[in-house]
């Protein structure tokens, strides 16, 4: 076996929880926030073959993408639902732990992944 594709098996261990997750996650969300994720994953994927990066790191990015709003189903729904330029200063702060949520979701077994969702915009500490 290649260090490529035990590479790739690494970071594709657990991938169906993962994707459930996402799916889950999803069906929680609104419409627009779910076309917004697949946003993410579609520009973070074309930014990625721009770089010229690994195959396993496209996947992880993707996974990071397509999860990265998970925490959003542990917020209150109606902050869920309103547009951030609307929100109190208050308000964002509890929207701008959702990345952590997230990452909780993706837990410790896949750091890469948890590290990108992380860094997602609005996580603030």
């Amino acid at each position: 076996m290649t260090n490529t594709t035990s590479s790739l098996i690494a970071a594709t261990d657990g991938i169906e929880h993962l994707l459930e997750r996402s799916l889950l996650s999803q069906v929680a969300l609104n419409p627009r926030k779910a076309i917004l994720t697949e946003r993410v994953a579609e520009r973070a994927m074309a930014i990625a073959g721009e770089l010229g990066l690994p195959k396993v790191n496209k996947i992880r990015l993707e996974l990071a993408a397509l999860l990265h709003r998970v925490g959003e189903a542990h917020l209150p729904e109606d902050l869920r639902d309103k547009a951030y330029i609307e929100m109190t200063t208050a308000e964002m702060k509890v929207y701008g732990r959702y990345p952590l949520m997230s990452a909780l979701h993706v837990n410790e077994q896949h750091p890469e992944i948890m590290d990108i969702v992380l860094k997602h915009r609005e996580y603030v500490t």
